[in-house]
């Protein structure tokens, strides 16, 4: 897989596939349509404007994505990790840890902070030193 910075082009893949993938996630299941798009919208939106999107890609074609990893400015001199997010077929290869360590190169050794979860949180959480809270996103 090889990774570059996120381009113009990229973004309607990256919002389209954020959206709809965290409709599903365990901290947003429970909110009704219309306050979970205003807010989820919002959301990316402010990750966008002050983090850094880093995707990854087929080698050969680079305008194959694979996943991406969204992530912000370190807060309290940890890491920042907003968003990661792997197309079907790419996942259980190990590709997700790749694109985080592509963004975050201390990720898996040192304290990151994190800001969304899902269905496989808990076993990422103390693998890769993992603190949730989704306040920095706001």
């Amino acid at each position: 897989m090889l990774t570059r910075q996120a381009t113009e082009h990229d973004f309607n893949f990256i919002a389209s596939s954020y959206l709809k993938s965290c409709r599903h996630s365990p901290e947003a299941r429970h909110l009704i349509n219309e306050i979970y798009w205003d807010v989820y919208k919002e959301r990316l939106r402010k990750m966008l404007l002050k983090g850094e999107v880093v995707v990854g890609c087929d080698p050969r074609d680079e305008n194959l994505i694979m996943g991406y990893v969204i992530v912000g400015e370190p807060v309290h001199g940890k890491s920042l990790l907003h968003y990661v997010y792997l197309k079907y077929m790419y996942r259980g290869m190990g590709l997700a840890e790749q694109l985080a360590k592509a963004a975050i190169p201390e990720f898996g050794t040192k304290m990151v902070l994190c800001t969304h979860t899902g269905r496989k949180f808990k076993d990422c959480q103390e693998k890769y030193k993992l603190i949730y809270n989704p306040e920095y996103t706001k």
